[in-house]
């Protein structure tokens, strides 16, 4: 509207022409077909234009929602998580990627890398397209329930904005403090996933003690000491799975951490 709004007549009707002549639109009535509307899209797009690891695996928990009758509403869970990472501006497709591979990852206790998040996916819930299991199914209705409040810690953490703005709220300001150090070292995603498990599932002061434990470590090992940034990545990914899911509280967490330290 912004452009069109600067544009003579003719130039418009210039554009209206372009349009007409190039665009080129084809139904297909899946239902007449018998063809499954999210495989299809699925595929169209596997072979077109791609969709994004978070696009492929929710139209995927689509698929399994209706096939298994799950209700968990994927698409609705999916547009929460989409909105929270734009609320803190950190909503590019690299930054996405990044969100849905922590997740993943967090979750199941696993190192997986962004580009491969899907097929991971794919191959751990497959098995519910063909018949019911419990234990699977009760996994991804946790899953498919963590990505709304999951992005909104993720986007917390991540965000350059002033988070003071957010103080007494989403953290306090001593934890916005040791967050701004982290993000001054350019190194906070060493440990992001245990500060967006704890920001999720700790209050405010389990929260601070967790998150300056993690620039502590981050400053030692990483920043002065000079670890590759994937040193301990496993057993990182491990504690946020116990924070996430166990639900450990940030004692256990400060006491690996300090054993990591130690090491």
């Amino acid at each position: 509207r912004n452009k069109l709004e600067t544009l003579e007549l003719k130039e418009i009707l210039i554009l209206n022409k372009r349009l007409i002549n190039q665009a080129k639109f084809i139904w297909v009535d899946l239902a007449t077909e018998v063809v499954n509307r999210y495989l299809a899209f699925d595929a169209i797009n596997y072979r077109g234009l791609p969709l994004s690891e978070f696009d492929k695996i929710k139209n995927f928990c689509i698929l399994v929602d209706q096939t298994r009758e799950l209700k968990t509403n994927p698409e609705d869970e999916w547009y929460k998580a989409i909105s929270q990472l734009e609320a803190f501006d950190v909503s590019s497709r690299k930054n996405e990627a990044a969100f849905i591979t922590e997740l993943y990852s967090s979750f199941h206790g696993e190192l997986v890398i962004s580009n491969l998040v899907h097929s991971k996916f794919v191959k751990k819930y497959h098995k519910l397209l063909i018949s019911s299991n419990p234990g699977l199914e009760s996994d991804l209705k946790t899953f498919i329930g963590l990505w709304g409040v999951y992005a909104k810690s993720f986007g917390f953490i991540s965000t350059t904005k002033d988070r003071s703005m957010n103080y007494g709220t989403l953290c306090s300001s001593e934890a916005g403090t040791w967050l701004d150090r982290l993000a001054n070292m350019d190194l906070q995603t060493i440990t992001r996933s245990i500060l967006t498990a704890s920001h999720l599932r700790e209050g405010q002061n389990g929260f601070e003690k967790i998150v300056r434990a993690c620039e502590i470590l981050t400053f030692r090992v990483y920043a002065t000491m000079k670890f590759r940034v994937n040193k301990n990545a496993i057993k990182i990914n491990r504690l946020a799975r116990d924070v996430l899911r166990v639900g450990n509280d940030h004692q256990y967490i400060v006491d690996q951490i300090c054993i990591w330290l130690e090491e």
